[in-house]
């Protein structure tokens, strides 16, 4: 049985019609590989209102996605389950009125389009700058990332859907998100962070979604993450020159205030210091010799 986008798999229904009200007292098929059943009601007698339960287990995520918003950005083993009512002479009124709770589930998945388990690899053994840009491109626009768990959780009012409770959790990290859908025009905005589970202190991913549903624009914010990149890749190239490594002191590069008492061990700057410390040992030397040549006092000394 076909209904919409929706095929249904050797389908059981028992439905019940009395004085305007049709109730729907059992429903069974297969949909997306999985298994679906529901419950429900539509009362004529006044406005007409429907009302209806259910639920999907096992069904396929991508199939899923594909058959609700025309998108394929995702793929794993999903369950669904809502409540939902709405009041309209029409679907767009129904859509318009459309009240209840809904949640999702799935395990053992992937992301498609983003790599992000290769991106925490890299980031801790990038030491060009010049590759930043690329590792970003490469990275977040193409590739696969498999993720174990994926929930969320919304709720309907009026028609729109809203949800602050968004989780995907992977071996690279966690992502947390907020999405709002509206059924009237069938547009969508949301925001999230990625943050790296190998890298705590590296700054969050942001991630803002808005425009249609069926073609959405996502942008990425990842300025900060760039900022701390180039500072680890500062720092390692620093390290081979540490007092621990071998020939120059840190004295030598942050200058002599740094050396402390003579005989005593000068206070090391912390790691994520030395590359400022660098730079403005750097300008200080340029500063020095560009300065003009102090004149001899005139009639000698």
């Amino acid at each position: 049985m076909t209904f919409g986008p929706y095929d249904f798999r050797a389908p059981q229904l028992r439905l019940s019609l009395e004085n305007g009200l049709m109730r729907l007292d059992e429903f069974r098929a297969g949909l997306f590989g999985g298994d679906v059943t529901a419950l429900g009601s539509l009362d004529a007698r006044a406005a007409p209102t429907l009302s209806v339960a259910l639920d999907l287990a096992g069904g396929e995520l991508a199939d899923l996605l594909q058959s609700f918003a025309g998108l394929r950005f995702a793929s794993g083993t999903s369950n669904v389950s809502a409540r939902f009512t709405a009041t309209g002479e029409s679907p767009a009124a129904m859509a318009a009125t459309l009240d209840g709770r809904a949640s999702l589930s799935a395990r053992d998945g992937v992301l498609h389009g983003i790599d992000l388990e290769a991106l925490s690899l890299r980031l801790g053994s990038l030491r060009q700058p010049g590759g930043i840009a690329a590792l970003f491109r490469t990275t977040l626009a193409s590739g696969d990332t498999p993720f174990s768990r994926l929930s969320v959780t919304a709720v309907a009012r009026k028609g729109v859907i809203e949800s602050d409770d968004i989780r995907l959790v992977h071996a690279a990290g966690d992502f947390t998100g907020r999405l709002t859908l509206s059924l009237a025009d069938w547009r969508v905005r949301g925001d999230g962070l990625f943050r790296f589970a190998d890298h705590p202190d590296a700054p969050p991913i942001g991630f803002v979604v808005a425009g249609s549903l069926a073609r959405p624009h996502v942008e990425l914010a990842t300025d900060a993450l760039g900022q701390w990149l180039m500072r680890q890749i500062l720092a390692r190239a620093y390290q081979p020159i540490a007092p621990s490594r071998g020939a120059l002191g840190v004295p030598d590069i942050v200058g002599e205030d740094a050396a402390g008492e003579k005989g005593k061990t000068p206070p090391q700057p912390a790691l994520e210091d030395v590359p400022g410390a660098i730079l403005d040992r750097f300008l200080g030397f340029m500063r020095d010799k560009t300065k003009p040549a102090r004149k001899p006092d005139e009639g000698g000394g």
